[in-house]
């Protein structure tokens, strides 16, 4: 309740990063494609939003970032315009990331981007505690 009181108001007013834990899950239907697009491991997130502009940062507790996604952001919605590997500078990248919400609870944050010529994927569902 408390995360998604913080994600509401970093949604309305764009202070601060916020971060949650939580894990990064993928369906069978999804782990398919797993050749052509890297499904990134995760246990964090960190959503920094300044104004329009946004990064999520997905990570493992352990190892730090493992992918941060920026962009312009619009409502629940935000346009991929970068992408940050756990090792390596900032590329440029089109996709987009979401927010989803079972009644006013944030059920998943999910990110799909392409740089070059490889596909990443995040499927963040935070922790209910």
């Amino acid at each position: 309740m408390i995360a998604t009181l913080l994600i509401l108001l970093v949604w309305q007013d764009g202070t601060g990063p916020i971060n949650l834990r939580g894990q990064c899950q993928y369906s069978d239907a999804v782990t398919r494609f797993r050749d052509e697009t890297s499904l990134v491991l995760c246990n964090t997130l960190a959503i920094d939003r300044r104004e329009e502009i946004a990064t999520f940062d997905f990570g493992q507790r352990s190892w730090g970032s493992m992918i941060s996604f920026s962009g312009e952001i619009s409502g629940r919605r935000m346009t991929v315009r970068n992408l940050r590997l756990r090792v390596g500078n900032s590329v440029p990248a089109t996709g987009t990331c979401e927010i989803f919400y079972k009644g006013e609870k944030v059920s998943v944050v999910s990110c799909f981007a392409k740089a070059g010529s490889r596909s990443y994927a995040t499927n963040f569902v935070p922790s209910p505690l």
